[in-house]
């Protein structure tokens, strides 16, 4: 359920406000993290470390197809082949996977609605 655009800054910029490599080494993936979810994948900022240091397949969703599409070619370009990509609206849709199939779900800077 988009409710509002709130639109997404610069690619380099946006990375730049985050420790990302912090963050996710404070997840603390193991052998036994095995299945990832992660809502909202924009840039794949966080789509690519977690796909690195993870064993298991990547499941990430976009509402917006241009996302989909950087992060995808992000990816790619990382040489990864763990990250399955969903143009979804999980709010209205869900994600189609079965219920109790994942080890951890991540959603970061979810910044679609206007009240938060």
């Amino acid at each position: 359920m988009k409710v509002d655009d709130s639109g997404m800054p610069e690619e380099t910029y946006w990375n730049s406000l985050f420790d990302i490599e912090g963050i996710v080494d404070w997840l603390a993936l193991s052998k036994k993290t095995s299945t990832i979810v992660e809502i909202g994948c924009g840039y794949g900022t966080f789509t690519v470390p977690l796909a690195k240091k993870s064993s298991g397949e990547i499941y990430t969703f976009d509402i917006e197809p241009s996302m989909i599409e950087v992060a995808r070619k992000n990816v790619r370009k990382a040489g990864l082949s763990n990250v399955t990509f969903g143009l979804m609206d999980v709010l209205e849709q869900g994600t189609g996977l079965e219920p109790n199939c994942t080890d951890m779900v991540l959603l970061f800077n979810i910044l679609h609605f206007s009240k938060r």
